[in-house]
């Protein structure tokens, strides 16, 4: 029974509209590009490498909204034997979309979308929400007939809790509705994403000790399991680290943070309880060429298998 490779990624991959209200302001590229940085394309160009070279059999990624680049990454994704990738998922003010795009190497029985009602500010140009697939692992997992992966991306910001609980209450309906008449016995589910949510705050004595955020996230999405919280140690747990990624974090921003993750879901109230997996080699990958990282997010990878 081989295991199944889960990444999420967020790939800083922004319409050209939204260059223009960042730092340089007006200006067609990001300060990101400027000043010998890799422009947009050329990132896209490394990021769509990277992903073969890791061969992921379930792949979500965030802020894939450039159009072109999404058609260049499905065609190179097709002709390397991906039986399933997403176009454009949403369609929201300035007809941007979500930004998520949905992959996988096993055939896809069913699949959907649903934008999140609750948004707020810059995030609100976007329809943000969660995609799900229903992939086809019988060939793979003996006595296990789904798994159903489930990837999205919540609000940013600091400020936004009250939008993010919003959206993780839909996202908690989106997958019970999802699983409801599922056979539990032989069904398998994750949650995979950018969820802005902080996982670890700095205690006085300078532990690092679960947010009260990240909390109610694992509440919200009942009874679930962070794949990454216990094997993550010291920096290798940060998917946003402004110490190590110079190049695509803002000058100044120091901040080290988890704020991207893959969830286990073994059960849901209401709904029952699903078939467990278990998870090895779970770890944060920088995706780093050249001594540059190709996002502001770092990707996280695991490798999953029927408990």
């Amino acid at each position: 029974m081989r295991a199944l490779r889960a990444l999420t990624f967020n790939v800083k991959l922004l319409p050209s509209y939204a260059k223009l209200a960042v730092t340089p302001k007006l200006c067609a590229r990001g300060w990101w590009e400027e000043n010998g940085g890799w422009s947009d394309a050329e990132r896209a160009r490394h990021i769509r490498q990277a992903i073969l070279d890791r061969a992921p059999d379930v792949l979500v990624l965030q802020e894939l909204f450039q159009e072109d680049e999404r058609e260049r990454l499905r065609a190179l994704l097709r002709a390397g034997g991906y039986t399933f990738t997403t176009g454009p998922l949403g369609a929201d003010l300035l007809r941007e979309d979500s930004g998520l795009f949905l992959a996988s190497r096993l055939p896809v029985r069913a699949h959907g979308f649903q934008a999140y009602d609750a948004k707020f500010g810059e995030d609100a140009l976007a329809d943000k929400g969660v995609a799900w697939i229903d992939v086809d692992c019988s060939s793979v997992w003996p006595g296990v007939d789904s798994l159903r992966v489930f990837g999205t991306h919540l609000q940013s910001g600091y400020a936004a809790h009250a939008v993010r609980k919003r959206q993780l209450a839909q996202l908690r309906r989106v997958v019970g509705d999802a699983l409801r008449s599922a056979p539990l016995e032989r069904t398998a589910a994750v949650a995979l994403g950018d969820f802005n949510v902080v996982g670890e705050d700095r205690a006085p004595d300078g532990r690092l000790v679960p947010g009260w955020e990240y909390e109610h996230l694992r509440r919200s999405l009942g009874a679930v399991r962070d794949l990454g919280a216990d094997p993550l140690r010291g920096e290798e747990r940060f998917t946003w680290d402004g110490v190590r990624n110079r190049w695509m974090t803002e000058p100044g921003d120091r901040s080290r943070k988890r704020l991207d993750y893959i969830f286990a879901l073994d059960g849901l109230d209401g709904v029952g309880t699903f078939r467990a997996l278990a998870a090895t080699g779970t770890r944060v990958d920088p995706f780093e060429v050249d001594g540059r990282h190709l996002s502001d997010h770092f990707a996280v990878v695991s490798e999953l298998r029927p408990a």
